[in-house]
């Protein structure tokens, strides 16, 4: 509900939610929706960094973990 919530407060018209991860099919926005989105995110510093770095490296316990933007 919160997300669904944000994204009309954003302006987000066509967009619906059904799960926080993003991969459930039943997740819908349009482009226009999406720009909106991406836009509003971009102004936060942390998610403009982790969503454009190449990659990302994260130490578990005694493991190191990459991951890579594509």
């Amino acid at each position: 509900r919160a997300m669904n919530e944000k994204a009309r407060q954003l302006g987000m018209t066509q967009a619906r939610f059904v799960d926080p991860a993003g991969l459930s099919a039943g997740n819908v926005a349009s482009a226009r929706d999406l720009a909106r989105l991406v836009a509003a995110a971009s102004r936060y510093p942390l998610v403009r960094q982790y969503s454009t770095a190449e990659r990302h490296t994260v130490t578990l316990g005694r493991r190191a973990a990459e991951y890579r933007n594509t």
